[in-house]
């Protein structure tokens, strides 16, 4: 079994933005996602372009994107792309 870390910034449907999911082997990012119902946040298997993924502060689209097989250990930080003025 392995243990995640999610932040999830700006997700205000839920009671804490940062906690732990445990999984039974290294999944994909998007398996994740998809536990975490966040299946909204991607779209014909592409993260949306407003939605920023970190796996231990690297942007996912310099890894494997959301087929980044995740660890033991690993932090994952979940944020929209904040624009305005």
């Amino acid at each position: 079994m392995i243990t995640i870390k999610v932040i999830l910034i700006g997700d205000h449907k839920r009671k804490s933005n940062t906690f732990y999911v445990n999984l039974n082997k290294e999944q994909p990012l998007g398996n994740l996602l998809k536990s975490l119902n966040l299946e909204n946040y991607y779209e014909d298997g592409k993260l949306r372009s407003d939605i920023v993924i970190m796996i231990n502060g690297r942007n996912i689209y310099f890894l494997d994107g959301l087929n980044t097989k995740l660890k033991n250990g690993d932090e994952v930080l979940i944020m929209p792309i904040v624009v305005g003025g």
